[in-house]
């Protein structure tokens, strides 16, 4: 399952002109339970824009509450 968000507007668009977060999510091959994996592609503004790792960890940590979540119903 993939799951990829497509912004239009958003304070983020100050700093990227392109910015497209995808989540997939993947069976494990051996075992039960499942792999998610988080990225993103994005294009700065002009070079001296730092790289998106607030965004990033803040996705990861998303990730993590959900499946948490999951795991307690």
């Amino acid at each position: 399952m993939t799951v990829t968000l497509n912004g239009i507007e958003g304070d983020i668009y100050k700093t990227f002109k392109f910015w497209k977060p995808v989540f997939k999510i993947a069976p494990k091959q051996r075992g039960s339970g499942s792999v998610a994996t988080v990225s993103t592609e994005y294009e700065k503004r002009n070079k001296d824009v730092s790289d998106p790792v607030a965004y990033l960890d803040f996705m990861a940590n998303m990730s993590r509450d959900v499946a948490s979540h999951i795991m307690k119903a």
